[in-house]
């Protein structure tokens, strides 16, 4: 199989990048059918003297012009002796990696194809920085490689990548950006660039209490990514200890606020004695998450969240309230859960206080049986990063 692929790659056509390197004083001979018009963006950089079916050119100055032969464009760089030896090594090393090829546009170098290895990166970012060539990156980058790259920049100072092509990395415009200079990246400041969306993906479910797959805690996290959680509970149906009941998917802006509120309305009756006429308001109840995120890194997104539980006081005729705030930094994948809804439930279909009367949570406390239950509602909140 590797000889195969080996085989298959060298059958792949390299680039036609069109670009001639001349050193300084050379002479190169071009094929040039009689008759044909030739055109030199800057005559001051190279002569050209006919030879019958050749064109003889000769490097005088450094610099980039390109040259119009019939339909086809060649680009030619006259560089010094040693500049010649850098570009030709930089350009032999991109060529000794499968999947990438090369052309040139415009005094640039731009790189195609695919990159599946981090350590060919690195090796064109080191090659770029010790000859002083730069380029940019128009390549497929496998996941793999993204996953590399992150781990590898992860003590740097908060940064985003935009993986379409070109690449685009986004960072404070006070952070050092030289370590990823040479990458081939178009570097962005925070100021200018589109600010990142963040997906926050929310999961209602229900579990029998005495379920210890998940923590009893108010709050914490779980690795598990939101496809893996949902296949639990669908194991969970099947042995009647627990269920999906609704989900719900919401978007923002990085440091914009989102809200999800699930639940209903009230009507409050005040009599004015004055105008003696009644005046109608409703008063929402129910289940009210807000959200703020922040993104930290590629990997990390900061939450500030805002739980409130309202329900319908009978006895008193107003509402009670019960509010959560939390601040924490979820690792992009993971999820978030809140379980601090727990009641118990005894004889049949007797309904506790807490959230009867909030759609959805309410059906969670009411039991049928005369047998003392307990069962918990468990909201999974899991973000993610959305590239502009």
């Amino acid at each position: 199989m590797r000889i195969l692929l080996i085989l298959f790659y060298l059958l792949i056509p390299k680039s036609s990048h069109g670009l001639i390197l001349m050193e300084l004083g050379e002479q190169k001979k071009l094929s040039s059918p009689y008759g044909e018009k030739i055109t030199i963006s800057k005559p001051g950089l190279i002569s050209i003297q006919e030879e019958g079916p050749f064109i003889l050119l000769k490097a005088r100055k450094t610099g980039t012009l390109f040259l119009d032969q019939g339909l086809q464009t060649k680009w030619i760089k006259i560089l010094s002796k040693n500049g010649k030896i850098k570009w030709k090594n930089f350009l032999n090393l991109i060529e000794s990696i499968p999947w990438l090829k090369w052309s040139f546009s415009k005094d640039q170098i731009q790189i195609s194809g695919s990159i599946y290895r981090f350590e060919d990166w690195q090796k064109i970012a080191q090659s770029s920085k010790q000859n002083q060539i730069p380029y940019t990156l128009h390549a497929d980058i496998s996941n793999k490689v993204k996953k590399d790259f992150l781990k590898f920049f992860k003590k740097q100072k908060p940064f985003q990548i935009l993986w379409h092509k070109p690449l685009q990395l986004i960072m404070p415009s006070h952070n050092n950006s030289s370590v990823f200079s040479h990458y081939g990246m178009q570097i962005i400041s925070d100021e200018k660039s589109p600010p990142p969306l963040i997906e926050l993906n929310l999961l209602f479910t229900e579990v029998i209490s005495n379920n210890t797959r998940f923590s009893n805690s108010a709050l914490s996290l779980i690795k598990d990514p939101l496809h893996v959680i949902q296949s639990q509970f669908h194991h969970y149906k099947n042995k009647g200890t627990g269920r999906i009941l609704t989900s719900s998917r919401l978007i923002t802006e990085n440091k914009k606020s989102a809200r999800f509120f699930m639940g209903g309305e009230m009507p409050i009756s005040q009599y004015h004695t004055e105008s003696q006429m009644i005046n109608t308001s409703f008063k929402p109840y129910g289940l009210s998450l807000s959200f703020t995120p922040q993104v930290l890194s590629q990997s990390h997104i900061y939450l500030q969240l805002e739980t409130e539980i309202s329900e319908i006081d009978n006895s008193s005729k107003g509402f009670k309230n019960h509010r959560i705030h939390s601040e924490i930094t979820i690792p992009e994948g993971q999820s978030l859960l809140l379980s601090d809804f727990q009641r118990t439930s005894f004889g049949k279909n007797q309904e506790q206080p807490l959230s009867l009367s909030i759609p959805i949570l309410g059906s969670i406390f009411k039991q049928t049986g005369q047998s003392k239950e307990k069962s918990k509602a468990l909201i999974f909140i899991t973000p993610r990063i959305i590239q502009p």
